[in-house]
């Protein structure tokens, strides 16, 4: 058997920089090795039986005695007092996949894949401050008739080798975080006032802390100044240095937080892998903070409990907050076929890969969407090519690392603020003139203060307590609903305090709600392929009016919580909606027509219903009819031909819906 072990990508958000000041982190190797062994496992089982077959504790001990090696005297104890500045270093395997690939001469092309990601947690805090993650691709050539599950067998031993070594020597070279340090200048109450702000690095939901083992969250983020609570404190001084690390030094932007979720994705993939993936490619392009998770860090604690030497309380992990926003991923199976050619000899094989992403905010209303798409043709000579496994996961990396430079394009975040007018109980009344507001969409109410930032006193705002719009009809006043006080002490709301909001992404045309909404009906003989996510994308493209997603809350049960480290759910708050638009179709595929090649002519007939409740109150429709691509018939299988018809009309679909959209005009809701 000859095997060609080679590094097929290098994703990581971990880039050498300097620190600028404050303690030196430290890492805490955990014995572990954190892959998922359950019965629904999208590992190949060919790994999870080699992994099984081996002792866990010698795979741990291994893992930890690399990790440690690899370190030196980086490595530091983990107790009370040293958790803030250092980090637990795990190690996860995301993907394993294996196939077989006929060559045609009695061989067969044998091919193992593995990803593997080093995890640095603060336990303390449950923030991940980085990943880095490899994958390994393992070759070997071998005769048919041999035992070819032992050979992938083989191969994930020698990928897993490989990765283990390239993993342990990457990560502590590019392992250096920025340390961001600010100084408790003034307080008010409770609330604690910081000199530095986003625009030094600090944003709301960070847990900093000083050299004595003081723990505060910052609640609020201005452009120069932060407002915090302490969280694991007993005694702060004035002046005082807080710190906390980055993985990157501070880009000076105002930066939401947002978290990867998935929706819908390819067969035979998990959604911790995409997730893991789609974080790392977004987090190198777009304006946007990403918030990595491990929905095994409660068994990652655990495992880091258990280790000797370890001295934290069950209570210590205090909890991150969870992210502003969301990003939904829905990636519909690759299309593929393979089509003949002029020649006896040769075949082409086409994929196509689209992956969708919405931003979605917690009342669940989409403020960006994007498309990423890739397009692979491969030609294949007398049945030797590279297989269907393969190309498809390169197409789907593709087309999501093009999907992740599709979301840079979101803008910057901007912070809009409006006056209390009037306040009765737990609601308020703010002047809405000229705003535009989404339903139940959340805020912060200020109040006007005075605070010490360096050596002068200067005019800040104070967080007094969270809002949420409760009704926007489009006429001032708005009523807003009050929300948890941020400042138990002065949760008072008086007119001349502000309420501010944070917009980013698409502006809608209209206030009116909508929604897209399913199922799609379809009239004729040929389905268009993900025309729902298609449809989706170019509503929140468009944005013809205030778009939500309102089963969106159901992405985030059971990955933003207690056990991935969080301070509790996602804050969900979604309005009932006004309208949904439902996409129709009726594509046709007529009679074949045959010269040199075959073709045949297509009608694609769109609508978009706009319904309130079960009534339609509106059709938007369009047509296109074309000639699908050219083929041969006699060497281009039936099925292979029904899937060229399927790429034909889905190119041709976009077109026709984005003219639906650009039509729709909403009746007041």
């Amino acid at each position: 058997m000859r095997t060609y072990p080679r590094l097929l990508s290098s994703l990581a958000i971990l880039i050498p920089l300097t620190c600028m000041s404050g303690q030196e982190a430290k890492v805490f190797p955990v014995r572990g090795f954190f892959y998922d062994a359950s019965t629904d496992s999208k590992l190949d089982p060919l790994f999870r039986q080699l992994v099984q077959g081996q002792s866990a504790g010698a795979l741990s001990g291994q893992i930890h005695d690399a990790l440690a090696q690899a370190f030196g005297p980086r490595v530091g104890n983990l107790n009370q007092s040293t958790a803030g500045n250092t980090f637990a270093v795990s190690f996860h395997v995301t993907r394993a996949n294996s196939f077989v690939v006929d060559k045609g001469n009695g061989n067969s092309d044998v091919v193992a894949t593995l990803t593997g990601s080093v995890y640095f947690t603060n336990v303390v805090s449950g923030e991940i401050l980085t990943t880095l993650t490899r994958t390994i691709i393992s070759r070997a050539v071998a005769a048919n008739n041999s035992d070819l599950n032992g050979e992938r067998s083989q191969l994930f031993q020698q990928a897993l080798d490989t990765l283990i070594k390239d993993l342990m020597s990457a990560a502590p070279k590019q392992f250096q975080p920025v340390t961001i340090e600010t100084h408790l200048t003034d307080r008010s109450g409770e609330l604690l006032v910081l000199d530095a702000g986003y625009r030094q690095g600090l944003a709301a939901g960070d847990s900093i802390e000083d050299s004595a083992d003081n723990l505060i969250q910052v609640v609020y983020a201005a452009e120069n100044y932060s407002v915090a609570k302490p969280v694991l404190a007993s005694n702060l001084n004035l002046g005082a240095a807080f710190h906390k690390f980055s993985a990157h030094p501070a880009s000076g932007q105002d930066r939401p937080s947002v978290a990867v979720m998935v929706e819908k994705l390819p067969t035979g993939y998990a959604k911790d892998y995409i997730a893991r993936l789609f974080s790392e490619l977004l987090g190198d392009v777009a304006p946007l903070s990403v918030v990595q998770i491990n929905t095994g860090f409660t068994q990652l604690l655990q495992t880091v409990r258990e280790q000797d030497g370890v001295e934290l309380s069950t209570s210590q992990s205090a909890g991150r907050r969870p992210p502003s926003l969301i990003v939904r991923v829905r990636i519909p199976d690759t299309l593929y076929y393979e089509a003949g050619t002029n020649l006896d000899f040769e075949k082409l094989r086409r994929y196509e890969t689209r992956a969708f992403a919405d931003v979605i905010d917690n009342s669940g209303r989409i403020v960006f969407s994007a498309v990423g798409v890739d397009v692979i043709n491969d030609k294949i000579i007398r049945g030797i090519g590279a297989g269907f496994e393969e190309r498809r996961e390169v197409s789907i990396k593709n087309a999501l690392a093009d999907l992740a430079k599709k979301l840079a394009h979101v803008g910057e975040l901007k912070r809009v603020r409006a006056e209390i007018v009037g306040s009765s109980g737990d609601t308020y009344q703010v002047n809405s003139q000229g705003r535009v507001y989404g339903q139940h969409q959340s805020g912060v109410i200020l109040r006007k203060s005075k605070a010490r930032l360096g050596k002068e006193t200067k005019d800040i705002f104070l967080p007094t307590v969270e809002a949420s719009v409760d009704i926007f009809t489009g006429q001032s006043p708005t009523t807003l609903k009050q929300g948890l006080p941020v400042d138990a002490g002065h949760d008072k709301v008086a007119a001349g305090d502000l309420f501010e909001v944070q917009q980013l992404g698409t502006p809608a045309r209209s206030a009116v709600s909508v929604a897209a909404c399913g199922p799609v009906e379809t009239l004729g003989n040929m389905r268009t392929p993900a025309l729902m996510e298609m449809t989706g994308w170019l509503l929140g493209q468009k944005m013809p009016a205030m778009l939500y997603a309102p089963d969106a809350s159901q992405l985030t049960e059971g990955i933003i919580g207690l056990q991935s480290g969080f301070s509790g759910r996602f804050p969900w708050d979604v309005p009932a909606v006004t309208y949904c638009i439902q996409p129709v179709e009726r594509v046709n595929v007529g009679a074949e027509q045959c010269s040199q090649q075959c073709e045949r002519p297509i009608v694609s007939r769109y609508t978009l219903r706009v319904k309130k409740a079960e009534e339609v109150q509106a059709r938007i429709t369009f047509e296109s009819q074309f000639k699908s691509t050219g083929y041969y018939a006699t060497t281009t299988s039936p099925d292979d031909t029904n899937r060229l018809f399927q790429a034909d009309v889905l190119d041709e679909a976009r077109g026709v819906l984005e003219k639906a959209v650009d039509k729709l005009s909403l009746p007041p809701q």
